[in-house]
């Protein structure tokens, strides 16, 4: 168990995201089964996208988005991940 975030499964080695910074397009990709819920916040919490990914690589449009600190929060099988992603 991960006592930072508090869950216990998918491994976060299992996805991965670039180019991280980015000043436009953010490729993630994973090697996990099955959907993986997706969520886009600004560090205060917003949220600025949300969607879900079906196939192993997905692309998340950046460029219109301010320049900062952004969260991208995953859900699979009601276990949670995060991941910090700078926009330049």
């Amino acid at each position: 168990m991960n006592a930072f975030l508090g869950v216990s499964s998918f491994d976060l080695t299992e996805i991965n995201i670039y180019p991280n910074p980015t000043s436009g397009w953010v490729t993630v990709s994973n090697n996990l089964s099955g959907t993986v819920n997706f969520t886009l916040t600004e560090i205060d919490g917003r949220v600025v996208k949300q969607g879900i990914a079906e196939n192993e690589s997905f692309m998340i449009d950046f460029s219109t988005l301010t320049t900062g600190m952004y969260m991208l929060h995953f859900e699979k099988d009601q276990t949670k991940r995060s991941l910090r992603i700078l926009k330049q």
